[in-house]
């Protein structure tokens, strides 16, 4: 990933989960952030990703869990990115 870094951060008891992007240059890019856990893709809605530099991110509660989560980034022609596994406990 050429125009930013993707992270995922979670907590020590797994119930909580944030995903960023920080975009640091490129032109125009519409995409959604996401995480995996437990083998399912979970997404949040497309967004206009064009304004640089700039952070962006999603975050949610979850069930606690010890199960390593994933953060992922997916452009709306196709590209598909994500972080290495994130191990909570």
């Amino acid at each position: 990933m050429s125009n930013g870094v993707l992270s995922a951060h979670t907590t020590s008891r797994g119930d909580y989960i944030m995903v960023g992007y920080y975009r640091s240059s490129g032109g125009s890019l519409t995409a959604k952030l996401g995480y995996e856990r437990h083998s399912v893709n979970n997404w949040w809605a497309y967004q206009n990703m064009s304004n640089v530099p700039f952070h962006y991110d999603k975050q949610t509660g979850l069930t606690a869990s010890c199960s390593a989560m994933i953060g992922k980034l997916y452009t709306s022609g196709g590209s598909s990115y994500a972080t290495p596994p994130v191990d909570p406990c």
